[in-house]
């Protein structure tokens, strides 16, 4: 519910509209003039795909655990992985060793715009990193 009729509610988005198809990083994220960056969503996970521009070959996957959430929470909930098919936030973590220390790369993006083929999402530091469907 909106505060004020002047101001545009927060949208939530479906994960329905995110998930079967591969999202390639066109702009706004650093390196796009080498790097280049993609993403596959499905229920429960986010693969992200990392390579050079001129050599495919060399790419390195990251694998996330992942939920939709209408608010950006300061920690993961495991227990919601798999559980809301809609949401505002998508929520990721993937856990690690770094030299015997665990660690945890926890992300919240806030998706900024859906359609069948373009994808925006809002990173912490404010950056906006667009997506087109493969």
């Amino acid at each position: 519910m909106c505060l004020y009729s002047s101001l545009a509610c927060a949208q939530s988005f479906s994960l329905d509209g995110l998930t079967g198809k591969t999202w390639r990083g066109v702009s706004g994220y650093g390196g796009t003039d080498y790097m280049g960056k993609s993403l596959s969503i499905s229920q429960n996970t986010v693969d992200f795909k990392v390579w050079r521009l001129n050599a495919y070959t060399d790419v390195t996957i990251f694998v996330y655990d992942m939920y939709l959430s209408d608010t950006a929470p300061d920690v993961f909930d495991s227990t919601q992985v798999g559980k809301h098919n809609t949401g505002r936030f998508i929520i990721m973590n993937r856990p690690y060793n770094y030299k015997g220390d665990y660690r945890n790369d926890f992300i919240v993006e806030e998706i900024v715009s859906l359609s069948d083929n373009r994808l925006a999402l809002k990173a912490t530091n404010g950056n906006i990193i667009v997506y087109e469907s493969e």
